[in-house]
């Protein structure tokens, strides 16, 4: 991933953010969109399967390489992971705080109705403000319905 400034904050398009958080608990998805020079900006998601065992989950390689090659084909570039907590809070777990320093990606947890995205900065992990936007234009961004 390409060096970037401190992240101020992650934006993502209502639409997404709608179909998000009509996913069940446990639900993983890799977000795609674009990194600007101190904001992730979402507006594609690909569901990945997941199994869990022991409070822990696992993604399912397949699966995972079908949503990056979807991603892809979107003209997406991969910013983020969201998934939601069966309980607690939205914040991250160990498990989550290994994962996106593993990843540097910036993860985003539902908890209940609680929606937050955390990012890391130096070796810390941070909220950041989620906003939500009907449209945006970004230089990175392939418009919908457009081919290659």
């Amino acid at each position: 991933m390409r060096e970037r400034g401190v992240m101020r904050r992650f934006v993502v398009l209502d639409s997404l953010l709608l179909r998000l958080l009509a996913e069940p608990p446990g639900a993983l998805h890799l977000l795609g969109g674009c990194v600007l020079e101190n904001s992730f900006a979402a507006w594609a998601s690909a569901r990945v399967e997941v199994s869990y065992s022991s409070g822990t989950f696992n993604a399912s390689p397949e699966s995972l390489a079908r949503a990056l090659s979807w991603l892809e084909e979107e003209g997406a570039e991969l910013v983020g992971v969201y998934h939601a907590h069966p309980c607690g809070g939205a914040r991250p777990s160990p498990l989550d705080v290994l994962s996106l320093r593993k990843t540097g990606l910036a993860w985003v947890i539902r908890s209940g109705s609680s929606l937050k995205a955390w990012v890391l900065e130096g070796s810390a992990v941070r909220e950041v403000p989620l906003v939500a936007v009907s449209r945006f234009s970004l230089p990175c961004q392939r418009p919908p319905g457009c081919s290659r």
